[in-house]
């Protein structure tokens, strides 16, 4: 059997569909336990898909949204751009940020899903050049 080597490339409109399969799915595994099971049971990626759809098209240039293919298949998603400032603030700490990873910096917001409130932690960490 031949695996096909990861490529890392930038996401186009063609892949929405496929990002949101992934970020549900994603969703629905890495938050089980941590919130309403009725809500991540819920989650469906043809409503992902629409919202996504609307943001990838409104998105500034400084975000960039990537995918990772294997196989001929999307198996991966990141996204990053301009650090966001803290609770819906003007100021924005410096750097960028991956959004949804890195350190934590202390900084929380706090959301309510299905009458249940979660924690989301920003995570931080400066970007340094690479040489060259």
């Amino acid at each position: 059997m031949v695996v096909e080597r990861l490529r890392i490339r930038d996401m186009t409109a063609d892949d929405v569909d496929a990002v949101a399969v992934i970020r549900t799915r994603g969703r629905q595994a890495a938050y089980a336990g941590l919130m309403p099971q009725a809500y991540l049971d819920g989650l469906d990626p043809a409503e992902d898909a629409e919202q996504r759809r609307a943001l990838f098209a409104a998105a500034p240039p400084e975000v960039v949204d990537l995918v990772a293919e294997r196989d001929g298949g999307l198996v991966g998603w990141a996204a990053f751009g301009p650090a966001r400032g803290q609770d819906g603030g003007p100021r924005r700490p410096p750097g960028g940020e991956l959004y949804a990873l890195f350190l934590a910096d202390g900084a929380e917001d706090t959301y309510e899903v299905d009458g249940t409130p979660v924690t989301e932690v920003r995570y931080r960490r400066p970007l340094t050049r690479l040489p060259g």
